[in-house]
């Protein structure tokens, strides 16, 4: 039997027909997790409050992370995930409050929800060149109160709601020319000192960049047709919001009183902060 002392836990998880399976009790005793080559996929809940888990690596023939299969490792730090990874299940990595940098795969589609949720020392999050991800799930980095910043892949469309909600470390994030969908509260309270909304956005659901104290200027694209109820209310440094078209859709109080709205003279937006007693500076 092996020392189970060891910094490094030699043995093997049971794989069998490349599925990884929960080992119970296993999982409390490792420090560095060596998954074996052939293995495909981690079944749901497999490393589950593996508390003294420091770090896991990962054979790249892996296609596939199961549900919650390691939320809770509280001592994870760091993971780099094969390129090949095509699926991670929801909450695969909540609440590893030690976890601090994570490497994405290159083949994964959709970033599922509470992914990523509450891991509050995650600073920085790499997303390769080519990546295939188009969405970014409900929730997935909820509470990433460390994260500075985030280069979001070319390709992705839609961000889900309480994405990077209170993520109030992030200065920054890009946002690429495909996105179309910004959800509910999806940078509720970050720390962003600017945005460049790309020409693709349709869509900003409501209270979407609320309270985001550190914004002094936006500028929306004629592309979003719809701007949701308080979408920058609570910005208490926006001077000016920027929006040079008639939007579809404009819901109530899309920014603080203080908020100067830039618009065209009698547009439906001038019309709009006329009733809502916004002020406005008219564009030429």
């Amino acid at each position: 039997m092996p020392d189970q002392t060891n910094q490094t836990y030699q043995n093997k998880p049971a794989v069998k027909n490349g599925l990884v399976t929960r080992r119970y009790g296993m999982a409390h005793m490792e420090r560095h997790v060596i998954l074996p080559d052939g293995a495909r996929r981690i079944e749901d809940i497999a490393f589950y409050k593996g508390h003294k888990i420091v770090g896991v690596t990962f054979p790249e023939t892996l296609l596939e992370i199961g549900e919650k299969a390691f939320m809770n490792c509280t001592s994870l730090k760091e993971i780099a995930l094969p390129k090949q990874v095509k699926k991670i299940g929801t909450s695969a990595f909540e609440n590893c409050r030690a976890l601090k940098n994570v490497v994405f795969p290159q083949m994964l589609g959709i970033l599922p929800p509470r992914a990523f949720a509450e891991d509050f020392k995650l600073k920085t999050v790499i997303f390769p060149q080519k990546s295939r991800l188009f969405v970014i799930g409900e929730e997935a980095f909820n509470r990433c109160e460390s994260l500075e910043a985030a280069d979001l892949p070319d390709g992705l469309r839609k961000i889900e709601r309480h994405a990077f909600y209170r993520c109030k470390s992030m200065k920054s994030v890009r946002l690429p020319d495909t996105l179309q969908y910004i959800g509910e509260r999806a940078f509720y309270f970050c720390g962003l000192e600017s945005i460049e909304l790309p020409k693709s956005v349709v869509r900003l659901d409501k209270q979407a960049f609320y309270h985001c104290n550190y914004l002094t200027e936006v500028r929306l694209p004629p592309s979003a047709a719809y701007i949701g109820e308080q979408a920058f209310h609570g910005c208490i440094r926006l001077k000016y919001l920027e929006i040079p078209y008639n939007p579809e859709y404009i819901g109530p109080k899309i920014a603080n009183l203080g908020t100067v709205i830039r618009c065209f003279r009698g547009s439906r937006v001038a019309s709009y902060c006329r009733e809502n007693g916004l002020d406005t500076e008219y564009l030429k």
